[in-house]
């Protein structure tokens, strides 16, 4: 058996185990990932938010002209409904017609500070529950609603003619606030994207 001397065994360098670089940066903390994972709720809600647009009582602009010209026909709409002498008529009656008066002047005004869709719907549905209450009147076969109706300031065929205007006007308005196109549908990516 032959052994071989320190002298003819082949020189291999020494290998030292290295360790490995330590990173830079360090790991959130629990509060600094509890801080993260709340605020992609928050910011997710936020986009789609801001996407969807805003609401409508957000909504409110400065009034335009056909605002203007709804503020105007609703103004003269109420002024001919006013019930100018109760005329015998019981309390209820008169309410009623005073009432629906106070409304359209009470929506003119509001207008006036604030074109807000809600506004603009409401201009639309007062004025045309005056024109079917004038025109339907007599298959109804209501007395109250008769009696009421009479006592406006203006002839019968005018109080509806400045209602049917005062509905016109506030469709037109209506129609014209709302913005061109059709509004993108809410994104859902940010919520999809979201790390767990």
């Amino acid at each position: 058996m032959t052994t071989r001397s320190p002298e003819s065994r082949p020189n291999t360098p020494a290998v030292f185990p290295t360790e490995a670089p330590a990173s830079s940066v360090e790991p959130p903390g629990p509060e600094g990932t509890q801080a993260l994972g709340a605020a992609e709720p928050a910011q997710a809600a936020q986009a789609v938010q801001s996407e969807a647009g805003p609401s409508p009582l957000e909504s409110a602009r400065v009034p335009s002209w056909p605002t203007w010209l709804t503020v105007a026909a609703l103004a003269i709409c109420g002024a001919a409904h006013f019930p100018t002498d109760r005329d015998g008529a019981s309390l209820q009656i008169y309410g009623f017609a005073f009432g629906a008066s106070v409304l359209c002047v009470l929506l003119a005004l509001l207008l006036t500070f604030r074109s807000a869709t809600l506004l603009l719907a409401g201009a639309v549905v007062a004025p045309a529950a005056l024109v079917a209450a004038e025109l339907f009147q007599d298959q109804w076969h209501s007395a109250g609603l008769s009696r009421a109706l009479g006592l406006a300031l203006a002839p019968p065929w005018l109080a509806t003619l400045t209602a049917v205007l005062a509905t016109l006007t506030a469709l037109f308005a209506l129609l014209a606030a709302q913005p061109a196109g059709r509004r993108p549908t809410p994104s859902l990516r940010p919520l999809i994207n979201r790390r767990p």
